[in-house]
C-alpha cells in the first residue's frame, strides 16, 4: 500500500469515530491550538525533536487522539555528501488531562523509505515559483540514495527500509495562565528502535520543553516552543551526533470564524551531528503552512513544510494531512 492510500485509510478510520461523539454547537467549538506536525530534517528526525504546544491547560478527564501522515522528499547535495530519498510517516497518539492544567501526550512515529512520487511535483513547484532547485533536475527521479563525498561509500536502493520505531512520552503542567496567555513546562521521554535495515538502532533520548501561548485577539493567536534534547550519541552509526542539542518554535493562527483557520509556524533546530559534516551541523529552517478545518469536536488539518537559509539541513518539501478528535 502506497504512503498517501496508508494516510487516506488511516485518515477514514479516524473519521469513523465521529458517530460517537457528542454533537457541538458553535459555542463548543474545540480549540485545537498550533498544528502537531513533526520535523522532516534528515538527522534530527531520527531522534526525539520538538512539537510545538499549547500552554493552555485542559478541563481535568479532556481526551485528544490524533493521528497524521507525512510524505516528504529529501534532497541534499553538501560539500561532503549526497542525501536523495523519499521519507514518510505515520504519528497516532493521545493527550490526556488526568487534572486541570496537567497534559499527557502518548504517541507512536513510524517513519520509513518509500516512493511517494514527490520528485516531479517538487520540480514544477520550483520551477513555477523560479526557484533554485540546487541541482536536482540533474539526477533521475524517486532515487534512494545517499553518499559520503569524503569517504566515497554509498548507500543505495534503501526504499522500505524503516527510519523510525518509536514510542514517546511527553507530560506537561500549566504553570502560569490568564485569559489571554499562558506558560507550561513540559518533559519527555523517547525511546527509538529499529530492528533491522540500513538504519538499525536503538535510542533512548530526553528533552525539556517551554511552552508559550498568547491572544491577542479571539482570531489572532501565537504558540511558541522551546526545548533543550539530550540525545543518544551511539544510537546512529552513519554519523557523529551532538549529544545535547536546543530548538525552537513560533506559530500563528488566524481564524476566520469556528470552522475554517489557517496556521503559519517556522521552526528553528540545532543542527543534530558535529562539526565534521558539514551542512549537516549547521541550524536547520522549516516554515510550515497549514489549513484547518474545525467540526467543532473534531479538525481536519492539512499542511506542507519547506525549507530556507540551509537547503541541505532539512527535507525539500513536506505534505502532512492529520485528523484530531475531543472527547
Amino acid at each position: 500500500m502506497s504512503p498517501v492510500n496508508y494516510s487516506t485509510l488511516l485518515l477514514t478510520s479516524l473519521l469513523s469515530m465521529q458517530a460517537h461523539a457528542e454533537d457541538s454547537t458553535t459555542e463548543s467549538y474545540s480549540n485545537f491550538g498550533p498544528l502537531l506536525t513533526l520535523t522532516q530534517a534528515p538527522i534530527q528526525a531520527m531522534g526525539l525533536s520538538l512539537k510545538t504546544r499549547d500552554a493552555f491547560g485542559w478541563d481535568k478527564g479532556t481526551l485528544e487522539v490524533y493521528g497524521q501522515g507525512t510524505v516528504s522528499s529529501v534532497w541534499a547535495d553538501g560539500a561532503d555528501y549526497i542525501a536523495d530519498y523519499y521519507q514518510n510517516d505515520v504519528n497516532v497518539g493521545f493527550i490526556y488531562a488526568p487534572a486541570d492544567e496537567w497534559k499527557v501526550d502518548v504517541n507512536y512515529l513510524y517513519r520509513f523509505a518509500g516512493n511517494n512520487k514527490l520528485d516531479g511535483l517538487v520540480n514544477g513547484f520550483h520551477d513555477a515559483l523560479g526557484l533554485d532547485d540546487n541541482g536536482r533536475h540533474d539526477v533521475d527521479n524517486d532515487r534512494f540514495y545517499i553518499q559520503n563525498k569524503k569517504t566515497g561509500s554509498t548507500l543505495e536502493d534503501f526504499q522500505g527500509d524503516t527510519l523510525n520505531n518509536a514510542l514517546n512520552l511527553y507530560v506537561e503542567k500549566t504553570v502560569f495562565s490568564t485569559k489571554r496567555q499562558a506558560l507550561s513546562l513540559g518533559g519527555a521521554l523517547y525511546y527509538n528502535k529499529v530492528f533491522n535495515g540500513s538504519f538499525a538502532q536503538s535510542s533512548f533520548e530526553q528533552a525539556i520543553q517551554l511552552n508559550y501561548s498568547f491572544y491577542l485577539t479571539d482570531t489572532n493567536r501565537f504558540y511558541s516552543s522551546v526545548n533543550f534534547v539530550h540525545h543518544d550519541t551511539g544510537g546512529i552509526d552513519l554519523f557523529s551526533l551532538r549529544e545535547f542539542t536546543t530548538n525552537g518554535s513560533i506559530s500563528y493562527q488566524y481564524l476566520f470564524n469556528e470552522r475554517h483557520s489557517i496556521l503559519a509556524e517556522f521552526r528553528i533546530q540545532q543542527g543534530a551531528t558535529h562539526n565534521d559534516e558539514n551542512e549537516l551541523s549547521m541550524v536547520s529552517f522549516e516554515p510550515i503552512v497549514g489549513y484547518r478545518y474545525n467540526l467543532g469536536f473534531a479538525a481536519v488539518e492539512f499542511s506542507f513544510t519547506e525549507n530556507v537559509i540551509n537547503s541541505d539541513n532539512s527535507a525539500d518539501f513536506s505534505l502532512t494531512l492529520g485528523y484530531r478528535q475531543r472527547f
